[in-house]
């Protein structure tokens, strides 16, 4: 079992926020490795230790965060039950909302982008092919993955207004009700 040494974590740390910040001022093409340092308030050498290079950095941020939204996200299911993972889901972008604004309001990250819309997408196709009504799924699945991805991105412009369970509170009567 690795033990988790806190300057490691605390120096990723670092360089993720130094790297939203960048991001909210130039494109991803434009931030050099010094830049970065710089904001991190670290040297070089020690960018070096963790990452390769900026794309190593980037990738594995990638990874870390497609992780997260799917721990946070899991299976879709079309019941009451299955309003406590989107709670979750919408905690963890609130808490992450510097990125996730990246992601998915500035598309600044447009690969990261397309990941967390394809696995909210697949695990609300899971959770339809779970489902006993099976007349128009491909209809449904068009329909929540853009409710649900329209919603989260209009929450994130609007500087989330809302709490998390207050919204999928009323992203629930909706989706129940029969207008």
């Amino acid at each position: 079992m690795k033990k988790h040494d806190l300057r490691i974590e605390r120096t990723r740390y670092m360089l993720k926020n130094a790297l939203i910040d960048l991001l909210e001022e130039k494109n991803v093409e434009s931030i050099t490795i010094n830049m970065l340092s710089e904001k991190a308030m670290i040297n070089r050498v020690t960018f070096y230790s963790h990452y390769k290079d900026l794309t190593d950095m980037l990738e594995k941020l990638a990874i870390e965060t497609m992780n997260t939204v799917r721990e946070n996200l899991s299976a879709y299911e079309d019941d009451a039950h299955n309003w406590d993972n989107l709670i979750n889901f919408l905690t963890h972008v609130q808490k992450e909302s510097r990125l996730y604004k990246l992601i998915l309001v500035s598309n600044k990250l447009p690969g990261f982008r397309n990941e967390v819309l394809n696995i909210i997408e697949t695990q609300i196709y899971n959770g339809i092919e779970q489902s006993k009504n099976a007349k128009n799924k491909d209809i449904k699945l068009w329909y929540e993955s853009s409710a649900i991805i329209g919603t989260i991105v209009c929450w994130l412009k609007e500087d989330m207004p809302y709490t998390p369970k207050y919204l999928v509170e009323k992203i629930a009567e909706i989706h129940f009700s029969k207008f």
